[in-house]
């Protein structure tokens, strides 16, 4: 989960360059090039609100991500069968080697398995 905070960080501070250039651009067109040298500081103070704005928004966006996924993991039940369909052993889910999400593999004999997904 932390590499998506690396780029969610790495793409507000993209958009907040790029707020900054859509400013200067936008006051450079209305102003001409030697006025707009004149409203740098306002365009950086904007642009800088609007960049701390998007990272606050990013942040809760990200908090409210991370707790729906912690909820969903909560209520998804992976149901591994009980007999093993090669060597027909009685399986236990905790004894499983999980090779995925979606599949296990038997402890006795290697073959992997389909496991269900159920929600509760």
């Amino acid at each position: 989960m932390k590499i998506h905070a690396i780029y969610l960080t790495f793409f507000t501070f993209l958009a907040g360059l790029s707020l900054l250039f859509g400013y200067l651009c936008v006051v450079t067109l209305f102003t001409g090039i030697e006025e707009s040298l004149d409203y740098l500081g306002w365009v950086i103070f904007y642009s800088s609100i609007w960049g701390i704005l998007a990272i606050v928004i990013a942040y809760f966006d990200y908090e409210i991500i991370k707790l729906f996924l912690e909820q969903r993991d909560a209520i998804i039940t992976r149901k591994v069968p009980e007999v093993c369909f090669e060597c027909q052993v009685s399986i236990q889910p905790d004894d499983v080697i999980w090779i995925g999400s979606d599949e296990a593999e038997c402890p006795n004999c290697g073959v992997s398995l389909k496991v269900k997904t159920e929600w509760d």
